[in-house]
């Protein structure tokens, strides 16, 4: 046991595994650990140690990708611990409930596509009704970073009526980029989400509650990301949130809404992956509005056969 310490001892951050609840060997652990990039304390027992992953959200952001690539492979059931290791970091490690509910989501998500009704049940209710929580935190952190972007009104920072700047006109030639958003820690704390990062937690959260059939608590989160975003000025993150609010509308046979929200949404742009999807469910309202309209024409056509009236169909349909 000496010899083991002393071994331990010599051990830099990268080498040392998340060994919480994991027993004193198994070097899967160490091998999950230089993933991370974690280490331990050396001074607790080994069934009780606290982990401290070095870059939590970035940590966070790659098991998110890691779920994604095996939900896609149908592999459900190995999902399940990635999701959980996830929760654990976000509660025990970020310090936030708001972040560690998106895995209980996630988790409850899961566990009922495995059927596992009683999982499911535990997760939902760990999360609660509270889908949207700090937001008062969230709107007082945006309007701060707002007010520090402002430029002084300075006569000397004023361009001449007649000219505009180079700096301008390249940023109105330079495109948006799309990337993918990981979520900040309070720089203040040091624990916590920051709160200009809540407005994406958000939208990671109504796109759960949009698969779960959740509407009304995936269309509260979506409006308040959609303004805080507007707030921040980010045309691709508000883009993202109506293309989520569009596929609502959808589930809730508002396919002109949908067409609407989807085009807007278009406009303001997105990643390669933002206009594949969106492309698909532009066509999924065309297409859904457009069946309506025939089904409602063929319902009329028959009530107005059964009732004799001329350019009905009989009981023999359109033949």
């Amino acid at each position: 046991m000496k010899q083991r310490t002393q071994r331990a001892s010599h051990w830099s951050p990268q080498q040392t595994g998340i060994r919480t609840a994991c027993g004193s060997g198994g070097g899967g652990t160490e091998l999950l650990g230089r993933t991370l990039g974690a280490r331990t304390l050396s001074s607790a027992p080994l069934t009780s140690r606290v982990c401290c992953v070095l870059t939590q959200t970035y940590s966070l952001y790659y098991l998110d990708r890691l779920v994604e690539a095996l939900q896609e492979m149908f592999l459900h059931e190995l999902a399940v611990p990635v999701l959980q290791l996830g929760a654990l970091i976000a509660a025990s490690v970020v310090e936030s409930e708001s972040l560690a509910g998106l895995y209980h989501l996630r988790l409850a998500l899961a566990c009922s596509d495995l059927r596992l009704r009683e999982a499911a049940t535990y997760h939902e209710e760990v999360v609660g009704q509270a889908y949207i929580c700090d937001l008062e935190q969230a709107r007082k952190e945006i309007a701060l970073k707002k007010e520090k972007n402002k430029e002084p009104l300075l006569e000397e920072s004023l361009p001449a009526l007649n000219e505009l700047p180079a700096s301008a006109l390249q940023a109105e030639m330079k495109p948006l980029i799309a990337k993918d958003k990981i979520l900040k820690v309070n720089e203040e704390t040091g624990r916590g989400l920051d709160g200009t990062s809540f407005p994406l937690l958000w939208t990671l959260k109504a796109e759960v509650l949009l698969k779960m059939e959740l509407y009304q608590p995936a269309r509260l989160l979506l409006s308040e990301a959609y303004l805080a975003f507007q707030e921040l000025g980010d045309p691709l993150a508000q883009s993202r949130c109506l293309h989520l609010l569009a596929q609502l509308a959808n589930k809730e046979k508002k396919h002109g809404q949908a067409r609407r929200m989807v085009e807007k949404a278009q406009r303001l742009g997105g990643s390669e992956e933002f206009w594949y999807q969106s492309t698909l469910t532009l066509a999924d309202s065309l297409l859904s509005a457009e069946g309506e309209r025939r089904e409602t024409l063929v319902r009329g056509r028959c009530v107005r056969g059964s009732l004799g009236v001329p350019g009905g169909w009989g009981v023999a349909g359109p033949w």
